[in-house]
C-alpha cells in the first residue's frame, strides 16, 4: 500500500493528527470526543482521500499496473481512509460493498467508495481517488449525540451536539503522533512494541483485500467475526 509523492490537502500526516484529536482528547478537550463519548454512539463515519495524480500526470505509471501495483486507487490511497474509518468504528466490520470506476480508462482503478457494514449498525464510507481537483482529505464522523468534521472547506477538526455546543465549533488538534518511518526504526532496534501495529495491519489488509473483491464481482463480502 504505497504512497504517492504528493499529495493532497491535509496529506497523510495531517489526517494521522486530526484522527489522534478525534480518538485521544487531552487536557480540557477530556470527555467531549470519540473514546469520551461526546457523539455518543458512532453511527456513521466518512473518510475521503484524493489528488489529481492522473490528471495532472505526476503520478508514475506503474500504478496502473494491476500486477506490480497489487491493486489502484484503493490499495494505495484508499489504506488511509480504510484504517481511518477502522479507527472511528472498529477493526472488524461484518461486511463490505464496493464501488470501483476508472475515469482515466487505466488497467487499475483511479476512483473508488468502499462501504463498510458493522454489527451494531454503523457504516463506515472509505473513499479514495487520483481524478480529483482539489486534492481532499476530509472525514465526517456522525453519532447519537455529536458530530465532528474536517476538510470541508476548511482545514479544522469542526464538532457541534451534545458537550460540543449547539453551534459548530473548532476543536483543538493533539500534538501529531509519532511518524511511522520513527516507529519503524524503534522496532528494528528492539525499542518498541509493535504487536498492536502488526494487528492493525492484518486488519487493514483484511479490509483492503474484502474491498477489491467485492469489487471485482458486484458482490458484498462478508467478514468472519473476531473470536
Amino acid at each position: 500500500m504505497r504512497g504517492a509523492r504528493r499529495r493532497g490537502p491535509g496529506g497523510g500526516c495531517g489526517a494521522r493528527r486530526v484522527a489522534a484529536a478525534a480518538r485521544r482528547p487531552r487536557g480540557r478537550d477530556r470527555g467531549i470526543l470519540i473514546d469520551a463519548g461526546a457523539l455518543g454512539t458512532v453511527t456513521y463515519a466518512r473518510v475521503r482521500m484524493a489528488h489529481d495524480g492522473w490528471l495532472g500526470g505526476w503520478l508514475p505509471e506503474r500504478f496502473a499496473d494491476p500486477v506490480a501495483a497489487i491493486g489502484g486507487a484503493f490499495a494505495d490511497l484508499g489504506c488511509h481512509p480504510a484504517y481511518l474509518v477502522q479507527r472511528f468504528l472498529g477493526a472488524r466490520p461484518v461486511r463490505i460493498t464496493a464501488a470501483y470506476g476508472s475515469v482515466t480508462a487505466h488497467a487499475v482503478e483511479d476512483n473508488a467508495v468502499v462501504v463498510a457494514a458493522y454489527a451494531n449498525g454503523a457504516l463506515g464510507v472509505a473513499e479514495a481517488s487520483f481524478v480529483t481537483t482539489p486534492g481532499a482529505s476530509a472525514f465526517e464522523v456522525r453519532g447519537t449525540e455529536g458530530s465532528l468534521l474536517f476538510g470541508f472547506g476548511r482545514e479544522e477538526l469542526m464538532g457541534k451536539g451534545g458537550a460540543l455546543g449547539e453551534d459548530w465549533a473548532v476543536v483543538p488538534l493533539v500534538d501529531a503522533p509519532a511518524a511511522p518511518f520513527g516507529l519503524w526504526v524503534d522496532a528494528m532496534a528492539g525499542g518498541a512494541d509493535v504487536a498492536t501495529n502488526q494487528r492493525t495491519a492484518v486488519e487493514l489488509t483484511r479490509f483492503v483485500v474484502a474491498a477489491n473483491e467485492a469489487a471485482a464481482t458486484g458482490r458484498a463480502i462478508d467478514i468472519e467475526r473476531e473470536q
